[in-house]
């Protein structure tokens, strides 16, 4: 990750808020980039020491937990044990 990613991360951050749905966006983003990733790696577009931008992952994240996050936040919650995490 360069500097212009984790000042997106950052914007995405303060905008999300803290909780739950942070938590959705990062792992949606880094979930979505290593698929993606291999899938290049995969068709010879990328070699394995190639760069692969990673501000586009983060901003496809961040647009489906601010469309779709109360669909899939309670879903990652439920797999990561929300409950014990949270204190609720």
């Amino acid at each position: 990750m360069g500097l212009g990613d984790v000042k997106l991360a950052a914007a995405v951050g303060a905008n999300l808020g803290f909780g739950w749905h942070i938590f959705t966006f990062f792992l949606l983003s880094i979930v979505l980039g290593a698929f993606m990733g291999v899938l290049l790696m995969l068709l010879k577009r990328k070699g394995s020491k190639d760069y692969i931008p990673f501000g586009p992952y983060l901003v496809i994240g961040a647009a489906v937990t601010l469309l779709f996050g109360s669909v899939f936040t309670p879903f990652i919650q439920g797999i990561y044990g929300g409950e014990l995490l949270m204190g609720h």
